[in-house]
């Protein structure tokens, strides 16, 4: 009931003037009626069945100007009602466009929460790839000790190393503070001064391998990895 009450506060005032409207055409039509099927008196009474008559008539013009008045009033508000529900109609669709947005955004969001993680098919298609490309040193450095890119780097190292590939963990353990970006990076031997990777074979393999499969790595040139000579340092970072 409370609800039904607050819900009234709602309506706008061209929304009352309708319902006033439909209120008034309702009162003229039941008049109407009510007179058309009134009974008078006997056709003997000659003098009241005129008064009678003549009250008739009066009484129906008065509710067929309420009639009239109230259709009229209806037209007028009903022109107002459209433009209200077309506004209204508009506002809905922008909500339901705004509402797929959101939706889209938690789905995405959703997604780059799951841990990271080598398909069966990836793993077979990755090392049938890797077993006729030329081999080298790789390095594996994950940003975290025991969470999701320690486990992803568990995955990484178990399909190269299925490839043919001797998988070595990167000696210097602090380097894992310095882990920042998100996703895969693959460094490699560099110069000081101009930053000019030196690319091993090997690692261009992989990440070609690794890319024809739908996992990229990119390449980083990055002072805070010594990378030895014809070596590549694949380096996991967070997922985002």
């Amino acid at each position: 009931m409370f609800l039904w009450i607050h819900s009234l506060g709602s309506f706008s005032a061209w929304s009352w003037a309708e319902i006033g409207a439909a209120v008034i055409v309702a009162i003229g039509c039941i008049g109407e009626m009510y007179w058309v099927f009134k009974k008078g008196p006997r056709k003997e009474e000659w003098s009241d069945v005129q008064n009678f008559e003549e009250k008739k008539a009066r009484r129906e013009r008065v509710f067929a100007l309420l009639v009239a008045f109230g259709v009229t009033a209806e037209v007028i508000t009903l022109i107002h009602s459209l433009k209200e529900s077309g506004e209204l109609n508009l506002h809905v669709q922008r909500l339901t466009s705004t509402n797929l947005v959101l939706r889209s955004n938690v789905v995405a969001l959703e997604m780059r929460m799951q841990p990271r993680a080598i398909t069966a098919d990836q793993h077979n298609a990755i090392v049938h790839c890797l077993l006729s490309a030329p081999k080298g040193r790789v390095f594996l450095l994950a940003g975290d000790i025991d969470g999701e890119a320690k486990h992803y780097k568990d995955q990484l190292s178990a399909a190269i190393t299925a490839g043919g590939f001797k998988v070595e963990p990167w000696p210097d353990a602090a380097n894992i503070l310095t882990i920042g970006n998100p996703g895969l990076e693959m460094h490699c031997t560099s110069t000081m001064m101009d930053k000019t990777i030196f690319v091993p074979t090997h690692g261009e393999a992989l990440r070609n391998c690794f890319a024809q499969n739908g996992i990229p790595i990119s390449w980083r040139v990055s002072a805070y990895f010594s990378v030895p000579t014809n070596s590549v340092l694949i380096v996991v970072g967070p997922r985002f």
